[in-house]
């Protein structure tokens, strides 16, 4: 007879309590730096004990600490004054944090590593419990990571060393990470997660818009310009198609060019909205557009899938890695004209992608159930 294997053991089976670290995290001087970070924290709440330490550099003169609770889990803001002396301030109260928390902490999950590098050394000083770390950065694809200093650069490629895991949100973004540093590094990828009990069909909802491009409205990364300029010959063809365009960035410079295009009155503009708000102009449009000259796998691409949009989405980062030709279309992102060919296509090819088919896909890889049963088996795979 075979033996049985050999049960979980106690420390495995219990939930982990995790000290999450980040410089990224909407607070009340950023509403949305990081709102990818706290639904990953979300997700790791419902299988694990979270405490959140948020640090952010202040405009003002002194340091101001403000706690916070969330559903879930808890935490605290520091605002660190600028210059030396506020992070002489940031590396104490880090410091303090360790020594307070330290004996009922598990698991350190570290958020963007270039910003988050140097409470590796203190970590294992004090702690010496695993540590994880979730990337979102595109830095390491776009050149920006080779634009930090010399000295910098070697101490994220020593800190890296002793991490116990890295958890990009894509495979690409894992391997442009291991590419800039010049080393191998344990990966796992955790995508990002989507809320499919806010981001879902709403029946009833009229279609108010063909297209809808929402995001930080970053000309050089985002590009809503040239999906301006290419709707505008859209429009040549197809008069009396629309779109939704905004985010929480400047609109002006895109008002003054759809004016300029002459489309003024084909396309509506928007602010920064809630994630309710967002998920109601989704279920108000036909199909999401991106551009990107550079990307990871950005949020608004599940979200809309939730909702039972497809996508049109430029072929960089880690975007193709999920998206196919049943939840929508890549385009060149150095050819402007391939993106115009691709939303002709989807207004002459809508009924291809199904709805229910789209947030069954969403549901299936990014939905808080999907993307928290991941975040629970490193912990307990690190726990070991």
């Amino acid at each position: 007879m075979g033996s049985l294997s050999s049960p979980p053991s106690a420390d495995i089976m219990k939930r982990p309590r995790v000290l999450w670290i980040t410089p990224w995290y909407p607070s009340k001087l950023h509403s949305t730096l990081g709102n990818f970070v706290k639904r990953h924290a979300e997700v790791a709440s419902q299988h694990a004990e979270l405490f959140i330490f948020h640090y952010f550099k202040n405009s003002k003169t002194t340091t101001e600490v403000e706690f916070f609770s969330e559903r879930d889990f808890s935490g605290v803001h520091l605002y660190y004054t600028p210059g030396l002396f506020g992070k002489i301030q940031l590396f104490l109260f880090l410091v303090r944090i360790l020594l307070t928390r330290g004996s009922s902490t598990d698991l350190i999950h570290l958020n963007i590593f270039h910003e988050t590098y140097w409470t590796v050394f203190p970590l294992k000083w004090l702690l010496k419990k695993p540590i994880l770390c979730i990337e979102h950065w595109t830095g390491y694809h776009n050149g920006n990571y080779s634009k930090l200093p010399k000295w910098k650069q070697s101490l994220i490629k020593w800190s890296a060393k002793h991490v116990d895991e890295f958890q990009p949100v894509s495979h690409h973004l894992g391997q442009a990470m291991q590419s800039a540093l010049g080393i191998s590094l344990p990966m796992h990828v955790v995508p990002n997660a989507v809320n499919v009990d806010v981001f879902k069909p709403m029946p009833g909802v009229q279609k108010q818009f063909d297209f809808i491009h929402l995001s930080t409205l970053d000309f050089k990364h985002k590009r809503p310009d040239a999906i301006l300029r290419q709707f505008a010959q859209v429009l040549r063809r197809y008069p009396k198609t629309n779109m939704a365009i905004g985010g929480d960035g400047d609109l002006t410079p895109l008002i003054e060019l759809a004016e300029e295009l002459n489309i003024r009155n084909a396309v509506t503009f928007f602010g920064e909205l809630s994630a309710e708000e967002v998920s109601a102009y989704f279920n108000a449009s036909r199909c999401l557009v991106l551009y990107s000259n550079y990307e990871n796998f950005p949020c608004v691409i599940p979200e809309a899938w939730a909702c039972g949009i497809p996508v049109v989405a430029s072929d960089v980062g880690g975007i193709k890695e999920w998206l196919n030709v049943e939840q929508g279309v890549l385009v060149d992102p150095k050819n402007e004209s391939d993106l115009k060919k691709a939303m002709i296509y989807f207004l002459e090819n809508s009924e291809k992608y199904l709805p229910d088919a789209l947030r069954a896909y969403s549901t299936a890889y990014f939905s808080y159930a999907s993307v928290g049963s991941k975040f629970l088996r490193r912990y307990q795979h690190l726990m070991r």
